[in-house]
């Protein structure tokens, strides 16, 4: 909605502790210090830490964004 990408690149690796998804994307990217008090990225730190899991966010402005999180089972 925001991120004005193109393209979009969702993976998932199974491991001995958990599952690793991986979503990317080639959008505008954003500075994480400087992001509103919105619902969407505090849902996504929800939804991972309910399931114990961790999440990792990269991303710089001009250069996309990747999502990781690792949900053990």
């Amino acid at each position: 909605k925001y991120s004005g990408a193109h393209q979009l690149t969702i993976s998932a690796e199974i491991s001995k502790q958990g599952i690793r998804f991986t979503i990317s994307d080639d959008g505008c990217g954003f500075d994480k210090t400087s992001i509103k008090k919105g619902n969407g990225l505090k849902n996504i730190r929800h939804r991972v830490e309910e399931l114990k899991g961790q999440l990792e966010i990269k991303t710089k402005i001009g250069a996309g964004c990747t999502y990781q999180f690792e949900i053990p089972y």
